[in-house]
């Protein structure tokens, strides 16, 4: 996993699809259409959505094996939290055409997280995350792009 700053993701030099993907979120407006939008077909492709967060207990925790996830929120706040999966109870089994495995957690997460506006965070196959969680400062929508990237693009 990795949480950063925005103007900080030339730190971690992972590739032309890397680099993509960035210069996609730094070039959106704050009010871009929500929607799905192909990068690289569906080896990248990112979802623009807007949502109310939700409490905790109704949050789903999930684990991709195919895809990176790069989050990014434009309006709002939300919490992540974050697990090994390895760690943890497999609530639903993998579904290779989802690319998630779903996951029940009786302990508080190892890493809780606030992302918002100039933030972003990278999920890793294997690293289980709880998203859109409400935070106590703000209970507002959040408007946030999902970017999914195919780990095989990402240089090692």
């Amino acid at each position: 996993m990795i949480f950063d700053r925005l103007d900080k993701w030339r730190l971690y030099p992972l590739g032309s699809a890397w680099e993509e993907a960035f210069e996609w979120l730094t070039a959106q407006p704050l009010d871009c259409p929500d929607g799905e939008t192909e990068l690289r077909g569906r080896d990248m492709y990112v979802r623009v959505m807007t949502y109310q967060p939700c409490a905790r207990r109704d949050a789903v925790l999930e684990a991709h094996r195919e895809y990176v996830d790069v989050h990014c929120v434009f309006s709002g706040a939300e919490r992540i939290e974050w697990y090994p999966a390895g760690t943890l109870e497999i609530k639903t089994p993998y579904d290779a055409a989802r690319d998630a495995e779903f996951y029940s957690a009786t302990e508080l997460a190892p890493l809780r997280a606030d992302l918002r506006y100039d933030r972003f965070v990278v999920l890793f196959p294997g690293d289980a995350h709880r998203t859109q969680i409400s935070t106590e400062r703000r209970a507002g929508p959040v408007k946030k792009a999902v970017i999914k990237i195919r780990q095989s693009l990402l240089k090692r």
